[in-house]
């Protein structure tokens, strides 16, 4: 798996990864497979994943990107942008796990400053 690597004098990166491999997507498939589908990584049987100790629940991306959108909207505010916040911010261990942010960088400035401010 090759990452983006925006770290090369060793340091953790912007979000604190750098060139470090999170996890192995070869250990999941069979030899000389070089292409990973969905299922790949979450049978259809299953509702969750274990990486590296952090579970990761199906559609969580898919979540974090509703999310995303709405935290740009400047329509959703009080209790409800509050939520989205909540939310991201209890993606952001899972989507780490991943590696999603080694390979995509948020382009909003303020939501990628409000991710990287996660623990």
């Amino acid at each position: 798996m090759k990452t983006s690597g925006r770290a090369s004098n060793g340091s953790n990166g912007r979000y604190g990864y750098g060139r470090q491999r999170l996890w192995s997507y070869s250990a999941l498939l069979p030899s000389r497979k070089f292409h990973i589908r969905a299922q790949d990584i979450l049978p259809d049987h299953l509702d969750e994943a274990r990486i590296n100790g952090t579970a990761i629940r199906k559609g969580t991306v898919g979540a974090f990107l509703a999310n995303a959108a709405a935290f740009s909207d400047p329509a959703v505010l009080g209790s409800a942008r509050q939520t989205v916040l909540d939310d991201i911010a209890a993606a952001v261990p899972a989507l780490r796990a991943l590696g999603l942010f080694v390979v995509l960088e948020i382009r909003d400035p303020q939501l990628r400053a409000f991710v990287e401010a996660q623990p």
